[in-house]
């Protein structure tokens, strides 16, 4: 594996974990199963969502500074990590789970990711189905 640090990841054993500086007390956690070639996607629904008009400037702020980096760099580590397999595990918040759920259901997210063939309804099910439990 690489012995490359990154910024708001850490991979153990194929699943990609939210570094611990990036996690907050008492917020749920979960593991989701994904195809590695499945994390671009996510990469552009955020990226469609922040330019949404139907969205707050507190979230556009936060997924400009964390959400959008971090998937930006899970994308990176999906693509560069050799020794990963196909499936693979990435730690997600409750909280960017449903955030994710909401910019999977945005019109212009849906219809853009939609025309390009994307199995949005496998990501949310992969999405609905994680198993949470709160961080110590």
């Amino acid at each position: 594996m690489n012995q490359y640090t990154y910024k708001y990841n850490s991979i153990v054993n194929d699943i990609i974990y939210i570094k611990s500086e990036f996690k907050k007390k008492g917020q749920e956690y979960g593991i989701i199963k994904v195809n590695k070639n499945l994390i671009n996607v996510f990469v552009e629904a955020i990226d469609l969502m922040s330019v949404s008009s139907t969205i707050s400037s507190k979230f556009s702020e936060k997924l400009e500074k964390f959400i959008m980096p971090r998937f930006m760099e899970l994308n990176e580590i999906a693509y560069t990590e050799k020794s990963l397999p196909t499936e693979i595990g990435v730690e997600l918040s409750k909280e960017n789970q449903k955030e994710m759920l909401n910019a999977l259901s945005t019109a212009n997210v849906v219809t853009d990711l939609e025309s390009k063939g994307y199995p949005l309804n496998e990501l949310k099910t992969i999405l609905k189905n994680t198993v949470f439990s709160k961080q110590k």
